[in-house]
């Protein structure tokens, strides 16, 4: 599904609220996919960049991203993305357990310790962002994990308020469903993992477009320059065309 058919138009300029409605019913259908996608737990990551992929093609008027459907695309990036969410997931658990222990354990032995739980907390929401940023990229790319994680990085350093915006938007409605349980179960069953997706591949949708172009080869007059860029080199490190 397309949220918009007849007159293609930049996903830059796709309004939020009427993207939301347009795709509700399919955000409905896809958040239970990636439930089901997540039971095996091992596909968990997979099942992320699956649901990215669809999302992302319903902000797709230029037909940019590659037209997979969700089973496909998870069978497809399972290894990539389990190996993706094993070095994330790492570094969020090691971020959170420090946070915790600085804050919680330490801090009555000095206040320096506060100040370490602070450095924790913003290493968990940099992993955080890369993490969303690399899952994104994975879901329309076929890049090492490396090269993910190396762009997901230049992503996060030149367009901090998109990539943070996403993520915390995330990490939100997962706080606010896990204090509300077991009330937002229906939430969490019917549509928190869409939403969340949807709205950070709406804030980050003109720079995944941009990406995927580059990636697939084929970048658009007046977006970023694809030519002479080595495939180990990170995409967002080239320049804008200025004619």
């Amino acid at each position: 599904m397309r949220l918009h058919g007849e007159e293609p138009e930049s996903a830059a300029k796709l309004r939020f609220l009427p993207a939301l409605f347009s795709g509700f019913y399919e955000l409905l259908r896809l958040n239970l996919c990636f439930l089901a996608g997540c039971l095996l737990v091992l596909t968990i990551p997979a099942s992320l960049a699956a649901l990215y992929s669809q999302v992302l093609l319903m902000m797709d008027p230029q037909l940019v991203y590659p037209d997979t459907g969700f089973w496909q695309c998870l069978k497809k990036k399972w290894k990539k993305a389990l190996v993706l969410g094993l070095i994330t997931g790492g570094a969020l658990g090691f971020a959170g357990f420090s946070c915790w222990l600085y804050a919680a354990v330490f801090s009555e032995i000095s206040p320096v310790f506060y100040v370490l739980s602070g450095i924790a907390l913003c290493l968990f929401l940099g992993v955080s962002c890369i993490g969303n940023a690399a899952f994104a990229m994975l879901s329309v790319t076929e890049a090492p994990v490396g090269v993910l994680l190396k762009d997901a990085l230049s992503l996060s350093a030149r367009y901090p308020g998109h990539v943070l915006g996403g993520a915390a938007a995330g990490l939100v409605l997962l706080a606010a469903c896990i204090a509300l349980f077991p009330g937002s179960i229906l939430f969490v069953a019917f549509i928190v993992f869409s939403l969340m997706v949807f709205i950070s591949a709406w804030l980050m949708r003109a720079e995944l477009e941009q990406y995927c172009q580059q990636r697939g080869g084929h970048a658009a007059e007046g977006d970023l320059e694809p030519a002479d860029v080595p495939e180990d080199v990170s995409t967002f490190q080239t320049r804008r065309n200025k004619t």
